[in-house]
């Protein structure tokens, strides 16, 4: 069960991040009345926050997997 953690971690994260980014472009388009471009710009930005923060854990956990790997024989 601990090796489940980061993973379930990693999908609230990628959950949170799309809806703040798409929460955030629905108030810009009811302030502004833009409907729905703030909602479109804030899922297109929302998706290339997920993509950076995705990358950098997997390297990071990449990084981790191997400095725990036994010495080759």
């Amino acid at each position: 069960m601990q090796a489940v953690g980061p993973y379930l971690g990693l999908g609230f994260q990628i959950a949170l991040t799309m809806a703040a980014f798409a929460g955030l472009g629905y108030l810009i388009d009811r302030w502004l009345g833009t409907s729905p471009w703030g909602v479109i710009a804030g899922g297109a930005l929302g998706l290339v926050a997920v993509f950076v923060q995705l990358t950098r854990t997997t390297r990071s956990m990449n990084a981790d997997s191997t400095d725990n790997a036994p010495p080759p024989s």
